[in-house]
């Protein structure tokens, strides 16, 4: 990983992705569980790299947006590819057969897992 797509930086993206490419920046900082000090660093720092860009909010103008740009969900695009890219050579290299169809296997118990819900 090149320090133009660090660990914390991606994660920041990610966040803005999940929150729909559009969010506030606190917002943000509730997703990323950071103060909003690091959050407001870690904003500039995007800004300033093309990730995303600022736009004021058209009913109240003290409030803004954070919109990830075009560079900032290519570069969110291309650090998940070459997670998934590695992912599938390592389970290829070192999984046998059996264990890959274990693997799938497993997933889908995880999978129905997740979707429980409240147990309440």
């Amino acid at each position: 990983m090149t320090d133009d797509d660090s660990w914390s930086r991606l994660s920041l993206l990610a966040a803005a992705d999940r929150l729909g490419g559009r969010s506030s920046p606190s917002a943000l900082a509730r997703a990323l569980d950071m103060h909003s000090s690091n959050t407001a660093a870690a904003l500039r720092d995007a800004q300033a790299r093309g990730y995303i860009f600022r736009s004021p909010d058209t009913v109240d103008r003290r409030r803004s947006w954070v919109i990830l740009s075009d560079a900032g969900r290519k570069t969110l695009a291309d650090a998940r590819a070459r997670r998934s890219d590695w992912l599938e050579q390592a389970i290829q290299r070192e999984f046998t057969q059996d264990e890959r169809d274990l693997l799938i296997r497993a997933g889908e118990l995880l999978e129905r897992l997740a979707n429980v819900g409240d147990l309440k």
